[in-house]
C-alpha cells in the first residue's frame, strides 16, 4: 500500500496592494517616496550633526546617532518593497525575498 503525503509547496506570496487605481497608486508612491526621503534626510542630518559637533559627544547623543542609524536601516528594509509594489502590477514576492527581509527586519 502506498501512504501518499498531504504536502504543499510555497513557491511565492501574493501581497495585497493598497489600491487597483492606478491614479492612487502614483499618489501612494509619491507620499511613501516623499517621506522615505524626509526620513533618510533627517537621519543623516542628525548623525552629521552629532559627528561634527564635538559639544554633542556625550553618551546621550551617542545613543541618539545610533537610533538614527538603525532607523534609516529599518526603513530602507520595507520602503524599497512597498515603493516597488506602487508601481508595479507584479505583487508576487519569492520566498527567498521574504525570508530575507525577514532576517534583516529581525537582525535590527
Amino acid at each position: 500500500m502506498e501512504v501518499k503525503s498531504n504536502q504543499t509547496s510555497i513557491i511565492d506570496f501574493v501581497l495585497v496592494g493598497f489600491t487597483m487605481d492606478p491614479f492612487l497608486r502614483i499618489i501612494f508612491f509619491v507620499l511613501f517616496l516623499v517621506s522615505y526621503i524626509l526620513t533618510l534626510i533627517g537621519n543623516l542630518g542628525l548623525m552629521a550633526l552629532i559627528y561634527l559637533d564635538s559639544c554633542l559627544h556625550t553618551p546621550m547623543y551617542f545613543f541618539v546617532g545610533s537610533l538614527s542609524f538603525l532607523d534609516i536601516w529599518y526603513s530602507s528594509v520595507y520602503t524599497p518593497r512597498i515603493l516597488s509594489d506602487c508601481v508595479s502590477k507584479n505583487n508576487h514576492m519569492s520566498l527567498a525575498g521574504c525570508t530575507a527581509q525577514f532576517f534583516f527586519s529581525a537582525g535590527l
